[in-house]
């Protein structure tokens, strides 16, 4: 009879993400309050609401930054840059993401229509057979669904840097953790120094993590120079 008697030994590393609070304050004044519609004050919250997410978001994508895979780097990004981060992400021995995970690529809609030429969007007077070609040249960049693996998400969130390069990415879902804390806060003072205007705020406790230190994702760099023709 053989006996198996050699245990092994896990070992883990802590992982933990301390969430930071962001917040919105305005002032609505008395002149503003008596002199725009009902609907239109109504906004407020939503639009404080809105530039809430637009933070959490802008703080997501900022994780790209510090991925150990950047390409292009410039000019225009192809499609073989996500099937090559595709697999780098896939094939990480330290850790890749669990089987049938969801790929995310945030792209900013000026980088998209380079990925149209690999759809080979034709131009002409003739009949177009449904595929790839059909849905790009009648959609435009919303026909760019899936490339290389990834889920192509269009975003005006992602950053444009002063050489008009755009910092998208991509990762496995599992590799980015996002955390928030409790609820949205809200408050609300009348100023009396201010004849009697409304002050409010909105906070948010929020943040992100990669679960690999940057392996598990990739920045796509390329140019993002407004389109034309």
């Amino acid at each position: 009879t053989q006996r198996l008697n050699n245990p092994q030994a896990m070992t883990d590393t802590l992982f933990s993400i301390e969430p930071q609070r962001s917040g919105v304050h305005v002032i609505l004044t008395i002149e503003m309050q008596n002199r725009i519609g009902r609907n239109v004050l109504a906004e407020t919250g939503p639009l404080m609401q809105n530039a809430i997410d637009r933070i959490i978001h802008t703080t997501g994508l900022a994780l790209y930054d510090g991925a150990s895979f950047s390409q292009p780097g410039s000019g225009t990004i192809q499609s073989g840059v996500l099937s090559a981060l595709n697999s780098q992400i896939l094939g990480n021995t330290t850790e890749n993401p669990p089987e049938g995970a969801p790929m995310y690529a945030w792209l900013n809609p000026y980088q998209i229509p380079d990925l149209m030429v690999a759809a080979g969007a034709p131009v002409g007077p003739y009949t177009i057979p449904p595929g790839p070609s059909q849905e790009a040249y009648q959609r435009g960049i919303k026909a760019v669904q899936v490339i290389g693996g990834f889920e192509i998400r269009p975003s005006t969130n992602v950053r444009v840097d002063g050489s008009t390069l755009a910092h998208g990415g991509g990762h496995a879902k599992s590799m980015i953790v996002m955390v928030e804390e409790a609820v949205p806060q809200t408050f609300a003072r009348d100023l009396e120094d201010m004849a009697g205007a409304r002050a409010l705020w909105l906070y948010e406790s929020f943040d992100y993590g990669s679960i690999t230190s940057g392996t598990g994702m990739g920045r796509l760099l390329s140019d993002a120079t407004a389109p034309t023709a």
